[in-house]
């Protein structure tokens, strides 16, 4: 009777666990009671055991992970608990690269995504690539996910000020998962970190280096971050206040050429848009378009623009004050692409831009009659300049 009984527990076991115990194997709580166990090879027997049978399935895994987690009697033995406590967190960590695993190989499936996903790809998109750098960041910073589902975003940044400065130039994975939070959180005008953030990106020589990124890419292509972090950074310039110059040279410098091509072009086609702004966009026109007859359609428009862009006082070598109109900028970039320099007609004060070419305050002059006498000088063809055709 005692045998019958015993064979019919054993068969309810494997009817409700879906786990295959052949007759004589030891079940599952009687292995996590031999973690207990007097003998080491007992207790590493069963330890193997538990990990095997977690590793068959998703179910036998919960199995497992419910026999460990139940209460039992106070045994006042440490190394029980960390045993325990050590097999929970190997299987929650088989869980989740069982997880990823699928989440990379069949995307088009109907299996659940990882906590944040969603989230994520509104941002960076919802490629292999964005999938990708989504895993190799949640496998570096585990929480990520879950904090980008927080009702309340700002529960999950950091310190105010200091984040931009304590990331590596190189490391991808930590700039993109910044830039995502940023993008959650939808930062206001005076939001001090934001404002360092952008501070840092428009810089050159701070903020993350694209062309070394892959040295600290959790052995990705390097092309997959570059490319995933540009797409975030046009999504970022999209969602925080930023000065149109800054814009500007943080889209240049990202590989964003298409949101800085569509910025300039609506500039320039808008004519209550302030000198500054349309002297910007058209030093950015000229850095990136290499057709002349393009780019002369919009010089055309601003050749005879006498409104004032910048007005610069210098510091050295003596205070000097440099006015700057539009029609000197397209001056300027008339100059510049006939392959001659500005300065052989009267730019004194010019200073170079990485990105434009050209510091736009820098473009101009101190008086009327040096304005003049360079536009002048341009029009007779002195020093055998032409136009820009």
């Amino acid at each position: 009777m005692l045998i019958a009984c015993g064979c019919l527990t054993l068969s309810m076991l494997v009817w409700t666990t879906g786990l295959r115990v052949q007759a004589g194997e030891t079940t599952i709580d009687a292995l996590v009671g031999q973690l207990a166990d007097d003998s080491y090879a007992t207790r590493l027997n069963a330890r193997r055991k538990l990990l095997k049978l977690a590793e068959s399935g998703s179910a036998a895994a919960d199995e497992v992970d419910r026999a460990l987690r139940k209460p039992v009697p106070l045994r006042g033995e440490l190394e029980y608990d960390l045993a325990r406590s050590e097999l929970r967190q190997r299987i929650a960590h088989r869980r989740v690269q069982r997880l990823h695993q699928s989440f990379l190989d069949e995307p088009n499936s109907d299996s659940p995504t990882p906590s944040g996903w969603t989230t994520f790809c509104r941002f960076a998109g919802d490629d292999f690539d964005a999938r990708q750098v989504f895993v190799s960041i949640v496998n570096r910073h585990p929480s990520f996910g879950d904090r980008l589902q927080l009702p309340n975003v700002d529960a999950g940044r950091d310190d105010q000020d200091a984040v931009p400065n304590r990331l590596h130039r190189l490391d991808s994975l930590d700039w993109i998962a910044l830039l995502t939070m940023e993008c959650c959180h939808r930062p206001s005008v005076s939001d001090r970190r934001s404002l360092a953030i952008v501070s840092v990106l428009s810089r050159e020589g701070l903020g993350p280096d694209l062309e070394g990124m892959s040295s600290l890419s959790d052995n990705l292509n390097p092309d997959v971050p570059r490319r995933v972090f540009a797409r975030l950074i046009g999504k970022y310039l999209d969602t925080v206040f930023v000065d149109f110059q800054d814009r500007v040279c943080i889209g240049m410098r990202y590989g964003c050429e298409r949101l800085v091509d569509i910025d300039c072009r609506n500039i320039l086609s808008d004519r209550s848009q302030s000198p500054a702004n349309v002297s910007v966009a058209l030093l950015a026109m000229s850095a990136q378009l290499t057709s002349n007859d393009e780019l002369s359609h919009w010089l055309d428009d601003f050749q005879d623009d006498r409104r004032i862009a910048t007005v610069w006082r210098t510091a050295t070598p003596a205070k000097r004050i440099v006015r700057s109109e539009l029609r000197d900028v397209v001056l300027a970039i008339r100059i510049a692409r006939q392959h001659s320099d500005p300065r052989d007609f009267g730019f004194a004060s010019l200073r170079a831009h990485p990105r434009l070419g050209y510091q736009p305050y820098s473009l101009g002059f101190e008086s009327s009659e040096q304005r003049d006498a360079a536009h002048q000088a341009f029009l007779l063809g002195r020093q055998s300049v032409g136009s820009i055709d």
